[in-house]
């Protein structure tokens, strides 16, 4: 074989390595946030609730004292954003049909009120 013929073989292959490694920082990416108050039916703040966007491999933030949490991240495509809220001794909530046209930065906030477990 042509050593010049591999040699070029084998920087096409290493550049489409890289091209394709580079892909998803290339493209356009939105920020995303999502933020709002946990509480219990009485109204009262519920502390370190886990809150998530389970369809953006988010890792799951906890509420801070006073029952509020603040998710942000890059998405870059529009679709459906799944919020997940999960505490022990409470019933989870999940949402999921937030639309996210990403055309802007966007902007959500959901106030939410658990239930607990009888």
């Amino acid at each position: 074989m042509n050593i010049r013929f591999l040699i070029y073989t084998c920087i096409f292959v290493l550049l489409s390595m890289q091209l394709y490694a580079l892909r998803d920082h290339v493209q356009m990416r939105y920020m995303v946030t999502v933020q709002g108050t946990v509480s219990d039916s009485y109204g009262n703040p519920l502390p370190n609730a886990e809150v998530n966007l389970t369809n953006l491999s988010s890792l799951p933030v906890l509420t801070d004292a006073n029952g509020f949490y603040r998710i942000q991240r890059g998405i870059s495509g529009s679709g459906i954003i799944i919020l997940r809220i999960s505490k022990p001794g409470y019933k989870t909530m999940v949402k999921s049909n937030i639309i996210a046209h990403v055309e802007e930065n966007l902007s959500f906030v959901f106030d939410c009120t658990m239930t607990e477990i009888p």
